[in-house]
């Protein structure tokens, strides 16, 4: 509705092939621009996020799913916008990422949740009442270089920097500008030694 001060009720649902499962239900009002209402998220998968920069990352997303409820209510009054977030939640379940270079999954979170979250934006605050992690297990090495195996999970690109084993090039490693075929730069002809003139040839005579 456009009446000042009234606002209309909506739902609004959505599935994706996977069963991922998006909810909107609450109101909405234009004069002030206004909403309040609960949105949920059931079984999304992480994976489905990775899929879009999976070329930009040296790791893959196995499995695991994320349910989300967020309960809100924000206004824009005078340019500013004000919005506060009470009794909502992320839990994430039968996480798992595999490194590229690895047979076994790197991190490992059965559950994750995270309870009781409350945001005020105009007083800058955050409140959460609970956080459970359950079985979590993170594997990791040290490279030959040095450096911790989780610095190479993201690719070359992203980085700027090349996160391969280095390979130094032996080619050009020839400072020397020395011809070694020229006697008088003091190279080293077969049977001769450097610097010096060769047996068969005679030092030419002065003239008066």
């Amino acid at each position: 509705t456009t009446l000042p001060d009234s606002a209309s009720s909506a739902r609004f649902a959505a599935e994706t092939e996977l069963g991922e499962k998006f909810t909107w239900e609450g109101s909405l009002a234009v004069v002030p621009p206004s909403s309040s209402g609960k949105i949920t998220i059931d079984n999304l998968h992480p994976r489905t996020g990775w899929r879009y920069f999976q070329d930009d990352v040296r790791f893959e997303i196995t499995d695991g799913t994320v349910d989300v409820s967020v309960t809100y209510d924000a206004s824009l009054t005078d340019g500013d916008l004000v919005m506060t977030l009470a009794d909502s939640s992320v839990h994430l379940e039968d996480f798992k990422l595999l490194a590229s270079d690895a047979e076994e999954p790197i991190i490992e979170i059965p559950r994750l949740a995270v309870d009781g979250i409350g945001v005020d934006l105009r007083a800058q605050r955050i409140d959460v009442a609970s956080i459970e992690l359950v079985g979590a297990r993170l594997r990791g090495w040290i490279r030959e270089d040095g450096r911790p195996h989780y610095s190479t999970l993201l690719a070359e690109s992203v980085t700027g920097t090349d996160t391969d084993d280095t390979d130094t090039d032996t080619d050009d490693t020839n400072t020397d500008d020395t011809d070694t075929d020229d006697p008088e730069a003091g190279g080293t002809e077969a049977g001769g030694t450097p610097g010096d003139t060769s047996e068969d040839e005679a030092p030419e005579k002065a003239t008066s």
